[in-house]
């Protein structure tokens, strides 16, 4: 009793201390937390940016390609990514946080006049040729101080990282040259590029693709469906536009091998599932097998022409990633063009005849107007710019937004695709051309 009386005195006395010491404590526990917060708020801006489509990806153009990046309107474009340039030039401009590196190292070579006797003037030439023949190269050594010579390890070394790690073996004195770095970091930089795409990009490849066949699965159906208001060539433009982005799932889709050797886990193999209609699937069929075969040059089954499809050969860095080949196989299609001329007297190699430049023009059209009409996507595409930027630059071809801008600048913002089609075959034309020479 006598000790629990002294310890509450001890409390009493020391009531005030205790209390602040607490509020201390708190107060400090609180920051941190809020740090944390801060941090991870940070990091999910800077990773959780998806790249939908390789920046080569674009659409109907006689040299350009289409894909399933969204169309952004000009204005939303412009917000969003200055709104993301503001944050990044102050959060995480390089220089902000790089600190050089303080290097006293002094060069000191001792100079030397040619011609050269390597074998009496160069203090390590037997220990050298003990290693790799220079005999061939004596001569080159001797009148320029220098030679060039073949790889001598043959199929051992096929890269500046083998070569290097090669003589460090034997041991041979190695220089570390600029060409080296250079090829260091682009090794660095596209190794990143792969692991973004396998990690990140696919799912989103697959998200957009996914929207774009919604959408125009649900268009070639109306027209279908909706037998008094369909005319021909609106039908197959919409057939063409579900096609096309039928053909990117499929690719994307994991095959049956891939799901039995672990490439994609049970989970992956649910989520890149789609089940395409019987009135599609023949067609879908023989463009991907034309695709995956990359050997022959053949008319595309939904395209309309003749297409290189060794094009589709996958480079070997892709080819021991399950995920990494179907992304390329999918970006290559979506690398597809849509010719903006037809065969005429001006263009004697164009790939299409009217008829079919006809259906392919309106086809493309009909991507622009759904990429322009879907918010998240305007998002997505602005939010992944900066990456694409980065890794594969930005190429000044036509773009949806070329078309898009061209659409509403002719027939204004309220217009739909569909409206400048219900005239005359004539009329049809004419309007087709007002876009194409915009």
């Amino acid at each position: 009793m006598d000790q629990f009386q002294g310890g509450e005195s001890f409390w009493s006395k020391n009531k005030k201390f205790f209390i602040f010491t607490g509020v201390i404590i708190a107060l400090l526990l609180v920051i941190f937390l809020i740090f944390i917060a801060i941090k991870i708020v940070r990091t999910n801006f800077l990773t959780k940016d998806p790249l939908l489509v390789p920046s080569e990806n674009k659409v109907a153009t006689s040299s350009t390609a289409t894909s399933s990046a969204p169309l952004p309107s000009s204005t939303n474009i412009t917000s969003s990514l200055q709104e993301k340039k503001d944050w990044l030039d102050i959060n995480t401009t390089f220089g902000s946080f790089y600190k050089p590196v303080q290097n006293n190292f002094t060069l000191n070579i001792s100079d030397y006049s040619l011609p050269l006797n390597s074998k009496i003037d160069v203090a390590n030439y037997y220990d050298i040729a003990r290693q790799i023949n220079l005999d061939s190269s004596l001569e080159s050594l001797n009148k320029n101080g220098f030679a060039v010579i073949a790889n001598p390890f043959g199929k051992e070394t096929t890269n500046f990282f083998a070569v290097y790690e090669k003589l460090t073996n034997q041991p041979v004195p190695i220089l570390v040259t600029s060409d080296f770095l250079v090829y260091y970091y682009q090794n660095i930089v596209k190794k990143s590029f792969e692991d973004i795409k396998d990690s990140v990009f696919y799912e989103s490849l697959w998200t957009t693709n996914k929207k774009m066949y919604d959408l125009a699965k649900d268009r070639y159906e109306a027209k279908i469906s909706d037998q008094s208001k369909t005319d021909e060539i609106s039908l197959e433009s919409a057939r063409l536009e579900l096609s096309f982005f039928a053909t990117s799932l499929a690719l994307l889709s994991p095959t049956a091998d891939q799901i039995n050797n672990k490439s994609f886990s049970a989970d992956e193999a649910s989520q890149y599932y789609i089940q395409f209609p019987s009135y599609l699937k023949s067609d879908i069929d023989k463009e991907v097998s034309l695709i995956k075969n990359a050997k022959t040059v053949s008319k595309s089954p939904t395209l309309f022409y003749d297409v290189n499809y060794s094009d589709f050969s996958v480079p070997r860095d892709y080819q021991d990633d399950a995920h990494l080949k179907n992304f390329y196989l999918a970006s290559r299609w979506l690398n597809s063009v849509f010719p903006l001329f037809y065969k005429s007297a001006d263009c004697q190699d164009c790939l299409l005849d009217k008829d079919d430049w006809r259906i392919n023009m309106i086809a493309a059209l009909f991507i622009s107007e759904d990429l322009s009409s879907d918010q998240d996507l305007q998002r997505n595409w602005a939010e992944v710019y900066k990456t694409i930027s980065y890794f594969e630059g930005l190429r000044a071809d036509l773009n949806y937004l070329y078309y898009y801008n061209s659409f509403v600048k002719i027939f204004g913002q309220d217009k739909k695709v569909q409206d400048i089609l219900n005239g005359s075959l004539s009329e049809t034309d004419e309007n087709l051309q007002k876009i194409q020479a915009d």
